[in-house]
């Protein structure tokens, strides 16, 4: 669920900045990469309706996670959707370099 409300949300975003959808469908004949012109679609399409619940759904997690946390406490959340290990071997560093900047 949450998944989805950030794809309504974004999507939303998406289809509402001036630089991005709107701009897109002003210049009719811009080459999009692979599967962005698909997505352009998707967003076009969001209503209202999907992102009210999707506001919804964000604003029950802020709230069960701000609950479990104490006042004063900093949650770091991830941003990649992998880990490494504490001491990379040759392998990792080549296979992902941005690690080096860690």
């Amino acid at each position: 669920m949450l998944l989805q409300a950030f794809r309504v949300l974004q999507g939303w975003e998406v289809a509402h900045t001036p630089a991005m959808l709107p701009w897109v469908r002003e210049n009719e004949g811009v080459e999009l990469g692979p599967g962005i012109k698909e997505r352009m679609a998707i967003a076009g399409a969001i209503t209202k309706e999907e992102v009210k619940l999707a506001e919804t759904a964000r604003a029950e997690y802020v709230a069960a996670v701000r609950a479990m946390l104490q006042p004063g406490t900093v949650m770091v959340v991830p941003s990649a959707p992998c880990t490494v290990s504490s001491t990379p071997d040759a392998y990792e560093l080549s296979a992902h370099p941005p690690i080096r900047c860690l």
